[in-house]
């Protein structure tokens, strides 16, 4: 490898180095508008057949696993987590949220 292709490489790595931070700061979210539209009937239609079926089925493993792991979980001092991302929220998710709002 040539001198200046190295030097051209340590060069760019440098620079990468260097706009990381502020990479990191243009995802920062704060100040970013987003937009809802309404939810078309094709999206409602696909989300009672289809996300809702899935909800319904992750819905029953997740609670069949929050049984098995609470024990653990009771041991650990952390039931009241499991049962909220185990439990609470895959049932909200399911059967609490707005028609077709994924």
């Amino acid at each position: 490898m040539s001198k200046r292709t190295r030097n051209t490489i340590v060069g760019l790595l440098i620079m990468a180095l260097c706009l990381s931070p502020v990479s990191a700061l243009a995802l920062d979210d704060s100040e970013i508008y987003v937009f809802k539209r309404e939810p078309s009937g094709k999206g409602m239609v696909g989300d009672i057949v289809l996300i809702r079926g899935i909800g319904i089925g992750c819905l029953i493993l997740s609670t069949a696993a929050y049984v098995v792991a609470l024990p653990f979980a009771a041991l650990g001092g952390n039931a009241g987590d499991a049962t909220q991302k185990m439990v609470v929220d895959p049932f909200n998710y399911t059967f609490r949220r707005p028609l077709g709002d994924f």
